[in-house]
């Protein structure tokens, strides 16, 4: 038996997608739980963190809000916010280019960024945490169903 994707999932892919489009800084990874070594930084790695519904007088619909962290890592040395900058300022720029991700999504913005270090013994890890909030209507009983662009 086959699953339609959920929206929220579609909504990781195409955040992945355009963080990894020509020209990135770094390569990405979506939903990665493997070590990242020294030899792998620095990185992308993309992943959903919470979801969000409100029913609030809705027959039909339910409006989702997913939370989508960008996790920009570096291998952390005296400067390394030089080195997670560019990271950061890249991702940002290529999903507030295309704001509904394609048209999957009402709304997709950057949010929040938060840094994270990492110790990882012979060497550290700075990790900038980019959370990018979207927001879209849903079938109440169907998370696949779009119905913000009747999809």
């Amino acid at each position: 038996m086959s699953v339609n994707p959920s929206i929220g999932l579609l909504a990781v892919r195409q955040v992945a997608a355009l963080v990894g489009a020509a020209g990135s800084p770094a390569p990405v990874a979506r939903t990665d739980q493997t070590e990242y070594t020294e030899d792998r930084l620095p990185a992308y790695n993309v992943f959903r963190a919470k979801d969000h519904f409100a029913y609030k007088g809705a027959r039909s619909a339910a409006n989702a809000e997913f939370d989508v962290i960008i996790r920009a890592m570096v291998k952390a040395t005296s400067e390394s916010d030089e080195a997670a900058d560019p990271l950061i300022v890249w991702a940002w720029q290529q999903v507030m280019t295309d704001c509904t991700l394609g048209r999957i999504v009402s709304e997709a913005k950057v949010t929040d960024v938060e840094y994270v270090y990492l110790s990882k013994g012979e060497y550290d890890v700075l990790a900038a945490d980019i959370t990018v909030s979207i927001t879209v209507d849903v079938g109440r009983s169907d998370p696949t169903q779009n119905l913000t662009y009747g999809g």
